[in-house]
């Protein structure tokens, strides 16, 4: 995409959709700038000179954006502002160590003064762990051995979603493999300095990369109302999401130039990691930890597996929060029963998965039957959700995984 297809792209949609609206949360931490409207990437640069008094920015992303030219028009917005940019672009999906020592290695010498993340949790994680080893001058590894999260930010970071799913450019985590296992990071230092969302930096997703990263978001968003430390405020930003999502997700996936959907699903999967800074993550997660490692799961697929399968098995603990999100995600078919609408809410997630073209089970989608007993022992041990509703032992881990395999709810 260059100026003219994003200038192109803006000038189609109304007015409303393009009023750049800057986002507080009273009382929350949230960054310092949350831009969202479409055009807002515009405002890159601005927003970086206002952050630092240098003018040399590190732009992280990816191959395939790069290709699609998003870091060249990026980095285009940032230069009209007088700052220099450098770029890295060889984040690959769920990366690991080996890529943010590349990373680290190649600018540590630059005197960078801002760090720019644009692409998918994948991307902006990066960012947010460069931006700290080299605002604390400390090398990777030694930096998430040791890690500390109650030390003072880095380096100014902005973030910039190409993806709507992770959430993470609002997100207190970052996540990185180190060897077969993921190390995640919780920290306030890991919210940017700043957000901008701008769906038309999402219009470039792939159906595949749609669908996969909207069900990370209303992972994020029913995990987080399931929580045990879930309250109104964890409940206000997870509905919230679970609603813009349900109506949302179908159309972004189908009509990819619809911009309207894809602000919807920006917004919402934004408000779904608010809910989940909040609360915290479920077995869904669990169950994409493993996946990957097992045979390299896009994260969002991991989740959406785990997803309905683990809705079910909290359902005797959460079953009103769950005919709750019924009442969004089913409307007026929603049974009066709340048993009964707790059950539909489950079939609606599995509907969804179907309707956007994702596997429901894990026989659907190549899983050996034999190896699923392992993956769950795997699970329980490795990957414990003690803010799980429902206690969940090893054999009920068998017996939620045997329901993945076979799709029994």
């Amino acid at each position: 995409m260059n100026r003219n297809d994003f200038f192109a792209k803006l000038s189609a949609y109304p007015e409303h959709l393009k009023l750049v609206k800057s986002v507080g949360a009273p009382g929350l931490r949230a960054p310092s700038k949350f831009l969202v409207g479409l055009g807002a990437a515009q405002q890159i640069g601005s927003v970086a000179k206002g952050l630092t008094s240098g003018r040399k920015a590190l732009l992280v992303s990816d191959g395939v954006l790069e290709k699609l030219g998003l870091v060249s028009l990026i980095a285009s917005f940032m230069e009209d502002e007088g700052l220099e940019v450098v770029t890295f672009t060889d984040v690959e999906a769920e990366p690991h160590i080996e890529t943010l020592e590349k990373l680290h290695a190649s600018v540590k010498d630059s005197a960078i003064d801002v760090i720019v993340g644009l692409g998918g949790g994948s991307a902006m994680d990066m960012a947010k762990l460069v931006s700290q080893c080299l605002g604390k001058g400390q090398d990777p590894r030694p930096y998430i051995d040791t890690f500390n999260a109650n030390e003072d930010h880095g380096l100014p970071l902005i973030l910039l979603p190409t993806t709507s799913g992770t959430g993470s450019e609002v997100s207190v985590f970052a996540i990185v493999s180190a060897g077969d296992t993921k190390k995640y990071l919780s920290s306030d230092i890991f919210i940017p300095h700043a957000a901008i969302l701008d769906p038309i930096l999402t219009a470039t997703m792939p159906k595949s990369v749609t669908a996969i990263t909207g069900m990370d978001a209303l992972t994020h968003a029913i995990e987080a109302i399931m929580h045990r430390n879930a309250s109104p405020i964890v409940e206000a930003f997870g509905y919230g999401a679970v609603e813009l999502i349900s109506r949302s997700l179908r159309g972004a996936v189908n009509e990819p130039d619809n911009l309207e959907m894809r602000y919807d699903m920006l917004v919402g999967a934004a408000m779904a990691m608010m809910a989940f800074n909040l609360s915290g993550g479920l077995y869904a997660h669990s169950v994409s930890y493993v996946l990957t490692s097992y045979k390299g799961t896009p994260h969002g697929l991991g989740c959406a597996l785990g997803l309905p399968y683990l809705m079910d098995f909290n359902l005797p603990v959460v079953e009103n929060r769950l005919a709750r999100l019924a009442r969004l995600m089913c409307g007026d078919a929603t049974s009066a029963d709340q048993s009964t609408a707790a059950k539909q809410c489950v079939a609606a997630v599995v509907a969804l998965m179907a309707d956007i073209g994702l596997p429901t089970t894990l026989r659907d989608y190549d899983v050996p039957e034999e190896v699923v007993v392992e993956l769950a022992k795997e699970m329980h041990s490795k990957y414990p959700r003690p803010g799980n509703p429902r206690d969940m032992s090893e054999d009920d881990s068998i017996g939620y995984w045997s329901a993945m395999y076979n799709g029994s709810l």
